[in-house]
């Protein structure tokens, strides 16, 4: 993550974009998972209500998707760079 920051806080991109980057990158990987979830409920047989719906993003008890914020970012960074 911090080798990512560098390349792109060098072009100016900055941790707030950065930090929507990831968050971006974050909720696609979530829709893939739900996608090859369905893909697989269908392989075998699965249909309607026999398929549990799958997590939302931010439930806490499941799959608890959580991006980075801004200010997380910058701490990272500040502190990578402060023992480099």
């Amino acid at each position: 993550m911090v080798a990512e920051m560098a390349n792109t806080y060098v072009t100016r991109l900055g941790p707030a974009p950065y930090s929507q980057l990831v968050s971006e990158l974050q909720h696609y990987h979530h829709v893939e998972l739900e996608l090859m979830y369905l893909v697989a409920a269908e392989h075998f047989g699965l249909e309607g209500l026999q398929v549990p719906p799958f997590s939302a993003f931010n439930d806490p008890l499941l799959y608890a998707g959580a991006p980075p914020s801004v200010q997380y970012c910058k701490s990272i960074f500040t502190d990578w760079f402060a023992s480099v």
